[in-house]
């Protein structure tokens, strides 16, 4: 008979290999961040798939309960973290002298990703209708802030991009996180709520009006107030500086709590009272460089990544039964990566002030990633397309429903694990094309005749130079 404080426990084991990887990472981090340049989504993926069910099965997040409620709440968690972050990092009354830019961005931009997303789901997944079509581009339509912070934050290319592009990324992937979710109420109220004509009230009142607008405003009234709340308590004296850190991850836990416990856009919510907070950069002057900790991020990025890589259906990604190939998966992930976001910011690029040659049009378009929102936003799907949350009738008339539930977090999961490795590499890729260009034309303007025989040059004349 074992000793019983012997006994293995699977969460224990999680733990063990969790905080082994980010010691290990943290040991090594120069490193991998300066010379391997590689990203924590990247290598927190890898470790999650090694150590995850499909390998050493060592993290198994299956075996901790309901996946689903884990992984939802865990995302939100870290979205609401991020994005407040993002409206905290933006330049001080950004959104007033900025807006048109914003606008387009969150507007036009997505619209156009969202309906060209939906388009190439309707013509390459032949179990999903139009509006399961919609339903999947509404998951993969909003920029993810997590592998956003990872190219515009603090890392070699962030130092490469002009302000007020490193700006525009900041407050696009912040704020249409948020906006993503009435492109994803949009098919699920069409899918779940019958008559149709109800569906559409239901969006607009409750999902564009209550949740998002009132959220919004919410959120300004919150901000505000924290920041005048932050002032008063300043003049006291009452506030030391490591304080600021700490509200830093706080703030954003409390916006998330109230958010889902009145029903209002807790993303939206989060990235708002950042903004107003830091409207007149009173709260940033307070704190240092890095408005929040880079502990709190990293650690975030290197668990949530690790548990995503172990939560990954590779079985899935191959399914004759569901009319799922792989190549179907491989050819919808190249046409998101090429046409969601590209040819949208080139036409919308003489209107968007802040982007002003075609290369800076490319080069945020390209940098669209999708992670954690898609993540949560694909959870969320799955979690209302169920006969708990669907009334009998209408779930049991279709088999639209199953198939959906099925097929919506494999095709979602293969777009972000695709998303990860290309935007993960594209920073070590330009930064090596940088150096590569600058070594050829350092070749090509070489002059043999010019350089200097060091042993033609005598003695007395290297005494006298």
């Amino acid at each position: 008979m074992a000793w019983k404080q012997l006994e293995i426990d699977k969460v224990h084991l999680a733990l063990i290999v969790t905080g082994g990887f980010i010691t290990i990472f943290c040991y090594t981090s120069r490193i991998i961040r300066e010379r391997l340049l590689v990203g924590e989504a990247t290598l927190g993926s890898v470790v999650g798939l090694i150590f995850g069910p499909h390998a050493a099965n060592l993290i198994n997040p299956k075996s901790w309960g309901n996946v689903e409620y884990v992984t939802i709440e865990l995302c939100r968690m870290v979205i609401n973290v991020r994005v407040f972050a993002s409206g905290v990092e933006l330049p001080a009354a950004y959104f007033q002298q900025h807006f048109s830019s914003i606008f387009m961005m969150l507007s036009m931009i997505m619209i156009f990703g969202w309906l060209i997303s939906a388009g190439f789901a309707y013509a390459l997944f032949p179990n999903i209708t139009f509006l399961g079509s919609l339903l999947v581009a509404g998951c993969i339509t909003s920029t993810d802030p997590v592998l956003s912070s990872l190219i515009v934050g603090e890392g070699a290319i962030a130092k490469r991009i002009p302000q007020r592009i490193r700006a525009l990324l900041i407050a696009e992937s912040g704020c249409n996180d948020g906006m993503a979710v009435p492109f994803l109420y949009f098919a699920l109220k069409l899918l779940t709520v019958k008559p149709s004509n109800h569906a559409g009230r239901d969006w607009v009142l409750l999902i564009v009006l209550y949740e998002c607008a009132f959220g919004i405003f919410f959120g300004c009234l919150l901000g505000i107030f924290l920041a005048k709340l932050l002032k008063w308590f300043e003049k006291l004296k009452f506030i030391d500086a490591n304080s600021y850190y700490s509200l830093s991850f706080a703030i954003p836990l409390m916006c998330s709590g109230i958010g889902t416990i009145i029903g209002i856009d807790d993303l939206l919510l989060s990235f708002f009272t950042g903004v107003m907070l830091a409207w007149d950069n009173v709260f940033v002057d307070n704190m240092s460089e890095c408005y929040v900790p880079s502990f709190i991020d990293q650690t975030f990025n290197l668990l949530f990544f690790t548990y995503f890589g172990s939560i990954i259906p590779w079985e899935k990604f191959n399914w004759p039964q569901m009319e799922l190939p792989v190549w179907r998966l491989i050819v919808f992930t190249i046409l998101i990566l090429f046409f969601r976001r590209i040819p949208a910011v080139f036409l919308c690029k003489p209107v968007i002030q802040d982007i002003q040659t075609w290369k800076e049009a490319l080069f945020v378009g390209h940098f669209g990633p999708i992670g954690v929102c898609a993540v949560y936003m694909a959870f969320v799907a799955t979690s209302m397309l169920t006969p708990d949350e669907i009334e009998s009738l209408v779930y049991k008339s279709t088999d639209e429903f199953f198939i959906l539930h099925e097929l919506l977090w494999p095709i979602v999961c293969f777009v972000i694990l695709s998303s990860i490795i290309v935007h993960g590499f594209s920073v070590p890729v330009l930064i090596y094309g940088e150096k590569l260009k600058s070594l050829f034309s350092r070749q090509k303007f070489y002059d043999p005749a010019t350089e200097v025989d060091e042993k033609s040059i005598k003695p007395s004349e290297t005494k006298e130079s």
